[in-house]
Formats: structure tokens, C-alpha cells, sequence
């Protein structure tokens, strides 16, 4: 039994911050970890945020709920600090316990969720919502109490706690997620998206629409710094807009989309007298298989033959490329930037950020 909100969604309430309540990490943590939960983390998204047309949950009973991110879409590593995700409650005077983790991805089905509990690399558990009246849609950042290591590939899972019904079957008290439908995407015709949205039914994944491309309103908070490769496109008919969910991965020549970047490293904020950081966007078409490990995080591309733009972070620690014309379609190529430190020795100063997979249309 499918459960759409049918109630037309409000306008997000501010965002807002909510430490892990029971934040004691199940599986992955590192001994002795010295990251607090102070630690600067970076945020990156999975969705077109002003796309998102249902608000849906499978059952009236306890849902767990899977995103896995394209591998395409993200390569990361190291450690994982917590989740962005919109939920809309049907009635937020009354809190409501979730818990939100990070996954492994299935050994067998690599798209898929590993959904034993072995698959779970981090849990946290929050209360939210508990004061108001009516239906509100809140921007949660859910930051873990402890940072998790991360493989490069991997998802997130939320489980949403059972909703209450009247005697029609209407929810009265219950979580909905936000999300964007696969036919409401706006790809190539030679683009394939994958399954990205998946649900628990009796202890299996099961993908969540019959048509593969449907993005959950659900990011990720990762400690190490991040590339987010988007499009500006004017193919939803809105004028040139940002687009960071699966249309990200397959900019069109033909439409005229352009490549964007935005890249952060809060660790590289300008205090005091600290000089301002450096990316280095790298540009390749060779991917490293392994995946080297290096004292600066994991290399994804080979440097040998790359092509680079070099930008200067601002105070926050933040760059961004807001646009490269796509010179033409069948290009394919891996990007990953380097963030570099002159503040601290050369063998401390460089720090890789996660990479990402491009074809063009």
C-alpha cells in the first residue's frame, strides 16, 4: 500500500540542527576517534531541491527507506557526519522518533541496498517535530555524534516510525518524504538513470517506482571536502537553473546545458591571519582502478594526463565555477579537485575531495 500526502505541501520552515540524541555509532567507528562533533562538515545534495512533486511513504506502518546515490554520482571518502533530508509531518504538535543511517552497498546487486544489519554503517536516532499545529515541512540537518568511515559507494536509510489513521485510512499523524518522480526528470533520451529509491518489503529492496531515476529530498554530510558537479539548464521551461539531481550526470549539448562546480572545505576558512585556500579542479578520462589511498585521501583519477583550473576559496572556505559551455556531446570524464592549505608544510597542505562521473548528451 503506497501512502501519498495528498495535502498540498507548505512552504520549508527554517532549517534546522539536531545533534543525534542517541548518538552511539553501530558499526564502522574508528577506535579512539579524535573528530568531534564540532568538526566542520560539508554538505552535498542528490536532488533537484525545487523539483520535488510527491510527498509519499510506503505503509501506515514502520517504512525503512533507502536512497543509493548512482556510483556515478558519487565517489567518495573518508568519513560521513550526518544527513540533510525534508520530511513533511501531517501533525507536528506531536514528536516523532526516526532513525537515520548510512548503508552499505549490496555485494550482489550493487545499485541495491545491503538491507542486513551488517550493511548498516552508522545509525543515529532523533526526535523531531513536537510543537506547533497542522501539516509543516521542515529541512532537517541531522548531524551523527560521532563521524563514520564511509566506502566510496554507498546510501542512506531513514526509517520512519508507524502513522496514525482514522477509520477512512486517512493518515491523521505520520512522516511523508519529499521527492521527485522519474516521468517529472528531465534527462537526454540516450541518458539511463538507475534506481536510486528503494524500500524495505519483507526483508528485500524493493526499487521504489517501476521506472528508474526518482530522487528522495535526502543529501549527505561528509567531513572530507566536496566537488558538487551540477548542470544550469533551462530545460524545466524556469530560465537557467542549478540542477544536482540525476540530470547532473548527463549535461546536454544539444540543450545548451552548462557544467558547474561548487566546492567547500570548511576546514579552509580565513580566521586571524590564515591565507586563503586554493582548488584545484581536475579534469580526466582515466579512472584508477584500485582506487590508491594516499595521506591525503583516496585518488580517483589519474593525474598523469588531467586538465586543471585553479580558484581561490573565500573566507568560508568555499569556490565555485558557475558554468562551462559543453563544447560537445560524447565526452565522458572523471573530475576530482584537490583543496590545498598554504598555511600548514607541503606534505600537510593537500586534501582530495570526492569525484564524479560525466557523460554528454
Amino acid at each position: 500500500m503506497r501512502l501519498p500526502f495528498t495535502i498540498s505541501p507548505p512552504a520549508l520552515l527554517s532549517p534546522l540542527v539536531l545533534p543525534a540524541l542517541l548518538p552511539a555509532i553501530l558499526l564502522g567507528l574508528v577506535a579512539g576517534s579524535a573528530y568531534a562533533q564540532g568538526t566542520p562538515f560539508q554538505g552535498k545534495m542528490f536532488f533537484n531541491d525545487k523539483h520535488m512533486d510527491r510527498v509519499e511513504r510506503d505503509t501506515a506502518g514502520v517504512d525503512r527507506i533507502y536512497q543509493m546515490v548512482d556510483p556515478r554520482f558519487h565517489r567518495g571518502w573518508g568519513k560521513g557526519a550526518g544527513f540533510s533530508i525534508v520530511l513533511q509531518d501531517v501533525d507536528q504538535s506531536t514528536s516523532e522518533l526516526v532513525k537515520v543511517s548510512y548503508v552499505k552497498a549490496s555485494a550482489s546487486a550493487p545499485d541495491q541496498p545491503d538491507t542486513s544489519k551488517a550493511g548498516t554503517l552508522a545509525e543515529g536516532t532523533f526526535k523531531l517535530f513536537g510543537s506547533g499545529t497542522g501539516s509543516a515541512a521542515v529541512l532537517w540537518t541531522l548531524t551523527l555524534g560521532n563521524r563514520v568511515d564511509l566506502p566510496a559507494v554507498h546510501g542512506m536509510s531513514i526509517e520512519l516510525p508507524s502513522a496514525k489513521l482514522n477509520a477512512q485510512n486517512q493518515v491523521t499523524d505520520g512522516l511523508f518524504l519529499h521527492n521527485q518522480s522519474p516521468s517529472s526528470l528531465q534527462l537526454p533520451a540516450t541518458a539511463t538513470p538507475k534506481h536510486w529509491m528503494w524500500v524495505l518489503i519483507g526483508g528485500k529492496a524493493v526499487s521504489w517506482d517501476s521506472q528508474p531515476g526518482g530522487t528522495w529530498h535526502f543529501g549527505s554530510l561528509y567531513e572530507a571536502p566536496v566537488a558538487q558537479v551540477y548542470i544550469r539548464s533551462k530545460v524545466y521551461g524556469k530560465g537557467l537553473e542549478a540542477l544536482r539531481g540525476p540530470e547532473s550526470l548527463f549535461p546536454s549539448f544539444a540543450r545548451g546545458d552548462l557544467i558547474a562546480w561548487d566546492l567547500q572545505a570548511k576546514a579552509l576558512a580565513v580566521t586571524g591571519s590564515r591565507k586563503p585556500g586554493l582548488a584545484i579542479v581536475m579534469l580526466g578520462a582515466q579512472a584508477l582502478n584500485p582506487v590508491p589511498k594516499t595521506p591525503w585521501g583516496d585518488l580517483f583519477i589519474n593525474p598523469a594526463s588531467v586538465l586543471t583550473m585553479i580558484l581561490v576559496l573565500d573566507k568560508t572556505g568555499k569556490a565555485s565555477v558557475p558554468g562551462l559551455a559543453i563544447p560537445k556531446k560524447g565526452i565522458s570524464f572523471h573530475t576530482q579537485t584537490v583543496f590545498v592549505d598554504p598555511n600548514v608544510a607541503p606534505a600537510k597542505s593537500l586534501s582530495l575531495s570526492d569525484a564524479q562521473f560525466v557523460v554528454t548528451h
